[in-house]
């Protein structure tokens, strides 16, 4: 956690309730970035998939899901 406060992807606040503890969040930066990577990820997969036919995909869920639950 201290990197990624030390690179400004992190902000470090002390707890109202108990002052022991810190609570973390984002940065605008680091929001912006994170949002950025999910977008690149979604836009890979939708190109992957794009030549998959619709039954092909819910195939793919029903099986990626039924994996999901046994892990």
């Amino acid at each position: 956690m201290a990197a990624l406060v030390k690179e400004g992807y992190l902000v470090s606040e002390p707890d109202p309730h108990d002052g022991r503890v810190a609570l973390f969040s984002p940065t605008p930066d680091a929001a912006a970035k994170f949002g950025d990577v999910s977008k690149a990820r979604r836009d890979g997969i939708t190109d992957m998939l794009a030549g998959w036919t619709q039954e092909d995909v819910s195939t793919f869920v029903t099986l990626l899901e039924r994996f999901a639950q046994s892990a």
